[in-house]
């Protein structure tokens, strides 16, 4: 599934996805708390059909980190936030690899599969699926 994450570009990507040291803290203790609740809690959406909600449950179900139950479970908000969470942290990547360039940029496509591209009308897009 094509995910149009132009919209990304005007975030501050760190209030979704930061290292405690980024956030100011000396452990991480608590800190996820923080860019997930700001995940749950922005204005911007990027998955919101029942299809995209299905699929995105569906792909991050090979993940492993949760069971069925717990996925099924997950409202279209979670889900949302989850998305968003998993871009800002590619897109920071992407980003930080673009504005390198060469050999940097290079590595991060290979690395990353090319899940973040540029359209032919100058939006970014992100792939979630297999």
């Amino acid at each position: 599934m094509e995910l149009d994450i132009t919209v990304m570009l005007d975030e501050n990507l760190m209030n979704y996805s930061a290292s405690a040291a980024e956030l100011g803290y000396f452990s991480s203790g608590e800190c996820w708390k923080i860019t997930w609740n700001n995940a749950l809690n922005t204005d911007v959406t990027l998955v919101s059909t029942a299809s995209e909600i299905q699929e995105c449950k569906d792909y991050f179900k090979c993940f492993g980190a949760w069971d069925n139950e717990k996925i099924a479970a997950w409202s279209d908000n979670e889900v949302n936030a989850l998305v968003i969470q998993l871009v800002s942290g590619d897109l920071r990547e992407y980003l930080d690899a673009k504005e390198e360039g060469g050999e940097s940029f290079q590595d991060y496509e290979e690395r990353a599969g090319g899940r973040i591209y540029e359209g032919f009308n100058g939006k970014l897009y992100y792939y979630i699926g297999e």
